[in-house]
Formats: C-alpha cells, sequence, structure tokens
C-alpha cells in the first residue's frame, strides 16, 4: 500500500489539498480490513468478490470496524493547556477550571516584581526582606493569570463554556473574579442571581446544574453500549509477498537479486587484464546488468542494427567509445544464439513477451523448499526455515513461442571467468547450483505452467511446454553451447511443486 501511495503520488500535496488525506486514511482502512478478510478467504478473488459485494450492499458495512475514520484530528476533541492554546481557534471551548489558582510564591522564596522608579518601573528580586516588592509580586502574578485567561476566553469562535464551582475564598482571589463581577458576593444563590442579572443575556448564557455532591456519578447502564471492545485485527507476521530472490536470501526484507549482476571472487580463476576489450571483461556491477537486462527487454530482436541502442547504454555508463564495437558484437551473438527451435532474432513480436510478470497466492513454502532440497534442486544455503504464506511474484525476462510449444529464458550477466572455458557446461552447472537457479526456474515454470493451462484449450504440459533457456552473457557465442544452460523440468516435479502452492489465484 505504501509503494501504491507513493506511485501515485498521493502524498505529494498533502498539506495543500484535504482529500489526500482522505485518500491516503481510506486507502490504509480498506488495506487492514482486506487483510483480515484474506485469513477467512484467501486468494484474490474471493477478496474481489467480497469486497465487490460490500460496495454494492452498502448495509453490509454497518458495523464499527467499518465505519469511515477520522482523516485528521482537527474534528476530534483536544485537551490542552491555557499556554499550549495560544495561537489557536476552536469552535467551541470548555474552560472547566478557569477559577484555579497557580501556587503563590513563598515567604522566604526570592520574589520578582517591578518597582515604580522615575516614571518608570524598575525590576527587583527580593529574597523576603521588602512586604512592598511581595505584594507587587502577587498582583502582577494575578494580571498574568488574567491576561492568560483572556487567550483562552477568546479561543472560541462560536461558544465559550466557563464552569464555577461552589463560593470560596481562593475562588475570589482568581483571575476569574477580576473579569466576572463576583467580587463581593457571599454565597452560591447570590453568585448565580449576580451573574444572571448582571450580564448581558445577548452575549452570556448562565445555568445553574444542580449535583448532590453526596453521591458519586454512576450513570445508568442502558447508556452504553454492551458490545466487547473492538480487537485489533491479528495480521499473521508470516504473511509476505515473496520472490525467488528473497528466499534465498538471508534478509527476506529484501527483494533484489544482485548476484544477476555481482560475481563471486571464488569464480575467478585467472587475473582479469583491465586494459582488455572483451565481453568477458566488459566493466562489472549492478548497474551493468540491469543496463543490459533493459537494452535486451527493449530492443527490436529482428533489426538489422542496434546502434543506437548501443550507444545509448554506453553513454549511460559512462563507458568509452573503445567498448562499442564489443558491445554491438557481443547483442548480435546473443540475438544470434542458436535456440534449438530458433534464434531470438528470428522470433516475432507476437511470439515473445519480455519481463512477463506473475503473481499467485502461496501456502506451502516450508514443504516445497523442503521437498527441493530433498530432491537436490537447492543448497543449505537456499534452504530455510521458511513458513511463509502469502504470495509468490518474480518477472520472467523472456517467454517465447515457437513450434507451438512455450519456452522462457533468464539473462545472467554473473562473470564467471576471464575467458570462454570459464563458460563451459561444467562451470555453468556450477554457477546454476552455486546461486539456486535452478529453485528460480521451477517456480518460473510452475508460474508458465499455471498461465498456458489458464489460456490455452487442451493444454498439456507435454504437448505445449518446451523448456528453460538461461543465458550466461558473458560467455554466450552463436557458434558454440558456452554460455547456454537448458532444461526441461519433469511435469511430476512441476505438478508435485504446483500442489505444494494454492492454485486458486493466478494473475499475469
Amino acid at each position: 500500500m505504501a509503494l501504491l501511495i507513493e506511485k501515485r503520488g498521493l502524498a505529494a500535496d498533502i498539506f495543500e489539498k484535504t482529500e489526500r488525506k482522505r485518500q491516503i486514511t481510506d486507502l490504509r482502512h480498506l488495506t487492514e480490513l482486506i487483510q483480515e478478510r484474506e485469513a477467512i478467504s484467501p486468494g484474490i478473488l474471493e477478496l474481489f468478490a467480497w469486497l465487490k459485494s460490500k460496495y454494492v450492499n452498502e448495509e453490509s458495512f454497518n458495523n464499527e470496524r467499518h465505519a469511515l475514520r477520522p482523516h485528521t484530528d482537527e474534528e476530534l476533541v483536544k485537551i490542552l493547556t491555557m499556554h499550549s492554546s495560544k495561537g489557536l481557534e476552536f469552535d467551541i471551548v470548555f474552560l472547566p477550571y478557569p477559577f484555579k489558582r497557580r501556587p503563590r510564591t513563598k515567604e522566604k522564596s526570592p520574589t520578582f516584581a517591578h518597582l515604580p522608579h522615575g516614571g518608570l518601573h524598575k525590576a527587583c528580586l527580593d529574597f523576603g526582606s521588602d512586604s512592598e516588592i511581595a505584594a507587587l509580586a502577587e498582583i502582577e502574578e494575578l494580571d498574568e493569570e488574567v491576561r492568560l485567561l483572556y487567550v483562552a476566553l477568546t479561543r472560541a469562535k462560536y461558544r465559550c463554556y466557563i464552569g464555577l464551582p461552589e463560593l470560596d475564598q481562593n475562588m475570589l482571589g482568581s483571575a476569574i473574579a477580576r473579569i466576572l463581577p463576583i467580587g463581593d458576593i457571599e454565597n452560591n444563590d447570590s453568585l448565580y442571581e449576580k451573574l444572571f442579572s448582571t450580564l448581558p443575556p445577548s452575549i452570556y448564557q448562565v445555568e445553574k446544574i444542580l449535583n448532590d455532591t453526596n453521591k458519586q456519578f454512576s450513570p445508568h447502564r442502558s447508556n452504553f453500549s454492551q458490545k466487547p471492545p473492538l480487537k485489533k485485527p491479528d495480521i499473521k507476521s508470516t504473511w509476505k509477498v515473496l520472490s525467488y530472490s528473497q528466499m534465498i536470501r538471508k534478509d527476506t526484507r529484501k527483494s533484489f537479486d544482485t548476484q544477476n549482476f555481482t560475481y563471486d571472487e571464488n569464480e575467478i580463476s585467472v587475473p582479469i587484464e583491465k586494459q582488455e576489450r572483451s565481453k568477458h571483461h566488459f566493466p562489472m556491477g549492478i548497474k551493468t546488468g540491469l543496463a543490459m537486462h533493459g537494452l535486451l527487454e527493449n530492443i527490436d530482436f529482428e533489426a538489422p542494427s542496434h546502434e543506437r541502442e548501443c550507444r545509448k547504454m554506453l553513454n549511460n555508463l559512462g563507458l568509452e567509445e573503445t567498448w562499442f564495437s564489443v558491445l554491438e558484437e557481443w547483442i548480435d551473438q546473443i540475438l544470434s544464439t542458436d535456440l534449438g527451435p530458433s534464434r531470438l532474432k528470428d522470433l516475432k513480436k507476437n511470439d515473445r513477451v519480455a519481463e512477463l510478470e506473475f503473481f499467485f497466492s502461496l501456502s506451502g513454502s516450508e514443504k516445497m523448499i523442503q521437498f527441493l532440497f530433498e530432491q537436490g534442486f537447492i543448497s543449505s544455503r537456499g534452504k530455510k526455515d521458511l513458513n511463509i504464506e502469502g504470495f509468490m511474484t518474480g518477472i520472467i525476462d523472456l517467454a517465447f513461442r515457437k513450434g507451438g510449444k512455450y519456452y522462457l529464458l533468464d539473462y545472467k550477466s554473473n562473470f564467471l571467468g576471464p575467458n570462454e572455458s570459464s563458460y563451459d557446461s561444467e562451470s555453468l552447472s556450477l554457477a546454476m547450483k552455486r546461486h539456486d537457479y535452478h529453485l528460480q526456474y521451477l517456480i518460473y515454470t510452475v508460474a508458465l505452467h499455471r498461465m498456458l493451462k489458464r489460456d490455452l484449450e487442451s493444454y498439456s504440459y507435454e504437448d505445449h511446454f518446451g523448456g528453460v533457456y538461461y543465458f550466461f552473457l558473458r560467455g554466450v557465442d552463436c557458434e558454440k553451447t558456452n554460455g547456454l544452460f537448458f532444461t526441461r523440468p519433469d511435469e511430476v516435479l512441476i505438478e508435485k511443486i504446483d500442489g505444494y502452492m494454492s492454485a486458486n489465484n493466478e494473475k499475469f
């Protein structure tokens, strides 16, 4: 939800547009309700159906959990001190204790006051020896209380309620007594009569509230709701949106797979010649990996030249012109590599999809991981205690169709070594196992298998699924098999993995 708010830019002008606060509050509230419902009816389709039924039938929202929440504190009751209310304004203000006086200065404590001196006032600090200064200090303190009371009284736009208790000496010496005509009042009845007769009715409304002080306030039970207190939503900590990258990382909160773009020092058998210009020595790092993926995602495979795209990539990476011929030839080799049924440059646009995203429910990750570990498809690094529910997501670099069969392809820009032998079949097998890429292509195969089963009539895995290609880009050679890994998982294995996942809700 945070990503949605950021993507839509809802929070960009939240302080300027009140409707933005309303939208964000409603989105977060709706997310909480959907999260609670997911525990009862898991799956996107069920949640959509539930939400639609609520939208159509407004009466079904008639409970406290669904009530519209305030999107701002402006409409809530605020409890403030007189000091903190300065500069603020409210429709209605209640002053329950305006008669309270701050503690007076103790006799032996320092006293601060202003003495008249030559037409001016001189600040004096007395330590208890001068009664005149003490008397002036008390007057000045009361003056300050009057000014503070004035601040509180003037915070109201429409009405201000002032509460006055039974008459006592403290009240007569308070700031409220300086404002209201109650200095010579002897009892409570005369206080009410005095205020009622003196204050203009067009401005003031005086009411007497009778209360038996011998009885403790105890409202009747019927005045209160008998409903139990609302419980906080029970959101499971194991509920996540999971990807292959998260499954093999120690920190499952991060989803970016940097292994595609960096190298493992243990895989380097020969020192790198920095001055050499070849695809094996093309600059490494995350930026380069992302740039290569972006280039292969957006170029036209059938175009006779890719000069413009290659120069743009070099410019974005800040690389020298001397790398241009290397990159251009490298891209041509990738597109010209024999894939058995075809080459990438022979694929028509309507026979391929780049960056195919999938999203489906997941409920058995722990059992699935244990099963794949026992079958030798993932290493102990990939085998973690993952008891996760939620959704599985990912992006397939390329899915294509040829000869009535469907294939998936993943690009890897890993650096395995400085020469062609570093990308032979044995080296690729080690890299596939070390980085748990077997787990990745099995998840991707399940995703493509589900999509084809949903969209193709008379679909069968045996007849329609062609297999999986992994392009280790730095080793790809159109005249050899270097840098190219191919496999076709057994149908029984794919169905087994599929069975560990919730299969009710797929989204592509």
